[in-house]
């Protein structure tokens, strides 16, 4: 497709598309990166330009006003407002890839001095890009990527991807129970269902007029139902006292802790392995209020990051039958995730054997 025949406001996402394939054609470590990160804002591109496209433009029954409010967030709320109101243009699978991918893409904004990334992830993200671009867009991409999106891979064992969707959900099982068992013994009052209830209710509050209500009723609840002092006063020092004054880094390290409460084993698994059971070196000590903690949802830095990944990973796969040939990179990362959701669970039973100490195991 030549460029006169687009519409201004598909020219943006296709030029980064074509730039990111022409960058990855270097297989140079630092080339791959930067043709990964230009895929990452190609597709932020995409989400939000779908999202602020007129009525009569975005073929959608959420009105521009509605879809407007999503465009304006970051790219997880980019991808809730397309997963609203796109539902009769893409499937649910495509944009869990992209998520997935710019999980990815966090995760080595984090490592920095080694940020590296291998180039089937690179090429498995163009065809989510372009995929989505194809059908948000309305961009003719035939030819731009040089092989059909939905071609099965022959390279890889099927039989093996069979085996990993029937041994991770029992893998998931294992570690929320070992979980739960460890806290019950620390921090019973954290396992009340009233407590898991209300953890998930404040989980909710995230908006800007009931942010403030539901950190402080976080703020009580963690008073009330941590007896550890130093589990306790961590917790305290980390969130915001002070919505109005308080550094913005400071609220949004808030507002991360407040979201655990969605799945209250995340916000177990961070206790656990923060005081218990640090990967990497990443203990308790590591995070600082003033700084972005949101790494530790990365599996490279916490086994809550191993269950929240190793979660988002299975939900990619549960209704796909086979592996295409965009998929191979995330199935080999698939894989080792699992192998690191294993020796979590391995740490955690052991830790269930011993006499529980926050002294690092």
């Amino acid at each position: 497709m030549d460029s006169p025949s687009l519409h201004p406001w598909q020219r943006p996402a296709l030029d980064l598309l074509r730039f990111a394939l022409k960058t990855s054609t270097s297989k140079t470590p630092i080339d791959q990166l930067v043709s990964f990160l230009l895929l990452d804002v190609c597709v932020e591109t995409t989400l939000r330009t779908y999202l602020s496209l007129p009525d009569g433009v975005a073929g959608s029954d959420m009105k521009y006003f509605d879809r407007r409010k999503y465009a304006n967030g970051n790219f997880h709320a980019l991808a809730d407002g397309v997963t609203a109101s796109a539902k009769k243009l893409i499937n649910k699978t495509e944009l869990q890839h992209a998520r997935y991918y710019h999980s990815v893409r966090n995760q080595l904004y984090h490592q920095r001095s080694v940020m590296t990334v291998a180039p089937d992830d690179v090429r498995a993200y163009a065809f989510v890009a372009a995929a989505l671009m194809s059908k948000l867009l309305n961009i003719d991409l035939s030819g731009v990527l040089g092989e059909q999106l939905d071609t099965p891979a022959a390279t890889i064992d099927q039989e093996s991807f069979f085996v990993l969707k029937q041994e991770m959900p029992k893998d998931i099982a294992r570690f929320r129970s070992s979980v739960e068992q460890i806290i019950e013994k620390v921090e019973p009052k954290l396992v009340y269902p009233s407590t898991i209830s209300k953890l998930a209710y404040i989980a909710t509050c995230t908006t800007a007029t009931s942010f403030p209500q539901g950190l402080k009723e976080l703020r009580e609840l963690i008073q009330n139902s941590i007896t550890d002092s130093d589990i306790r006063s961590w917790f305290l020092g980390l969130l915001s006292d002070d919505v109005e004054y308080d550094d913005k880094q400071v609220l949004e390290n808030s507002s991360f802790i407040m979201e655990l409460g969605h799945d209250h084993i995340s916000l177990y698994s961070l206790v656990i392995g923060l005081f218990f059971l640090p990967m990497d070196e990443i203990g308790k000590d590591s995070i600082d209020r003033y700084e972005d903690i949101s790494f530790v949802a990365d599996d490279d830095y916490s086994i809550m990051g191993v269950y929240n990944v190793s979660c988002g990973l299975l939900k990619l796969w549960l209704h796909q039958d086979k592996i295409l040939s965009g998929d191979l990179g995330l199935l080999q990362r698939t894989l080792d995730v699992h192998k690191k959701l294993k020796l979590a669970i391995q740490g955690l039973e052991n830790l269930l054997q011993q006499s529980l100490s926050k002294n690092p195991l």
